[in-house]
């Protein structure tokens, strides 16, 4: 049977990234409880030695957040950013209407180029965030990722 599923939330081991490129890494973070108020995503990739972000390529990145209760400015939209570096912050609202589900899932792509000077590489990750909403949780979701060698 076929599956159907929109903008790469389909199983990980069927889904692609924002450029196609392998390595391609599914991170499934611990869930995070978040109240009703405005709030931050803070992306942390920590790059091997000696490599850094290439100078003129893009950090791209696209946000699925609506079906767990958030609403970011161009959500579900492949947003290309020039000249960034980690950690990318990204600011968000809880959805009003209908109001969030007590709990869901945020769903990041990113995609990136890194270099150590000589050698080029592509990079596309995918974070699969478990959200529970509730009037004690934060405002605050870090997500993390330290590539390989």
């Amino acid at each position: 049977m076929d599956k159907n599923v929109a903008g790469g939330l389909s199983h990980a081991a069927d889904t692609l990234g924002l450029t196609g490129l392998v390595p391609f890494e599914v991170v499934i973070a611990s869930q995070v409880t978040l109240r009703a108020a405005p709030g931050i995503v803070r992306i942390m990739v920590e790059l091997p030695a000696g490599r850094s972000l290439v100078p003129g390529k893009p950090v791209t990145y696209r946000v699925h957040g609506g079906e767990a209760g958030f609403d970011f400015e161009r959500g579900g939209q492949i947003i290309n950013l020039q000249g960034v570096s980690f950690p990318l912050v990204l600011r968000y609202e809880p959805r009003l209407f209908p109001s969030a589900p007590a709990r869901g899932e945020l769903s990041i792509d990113l995609a990136f180029w890194h270099t150590d000077g000589t050698h080029t590489a592509g990079q596309d990750l995918q974070w699969r965030q478990p959200i529970a909403w509730d009037p004690k949780g934060g405002t605050t979701v870090d997500l993390r990722h330290t590539l390989g060698a």
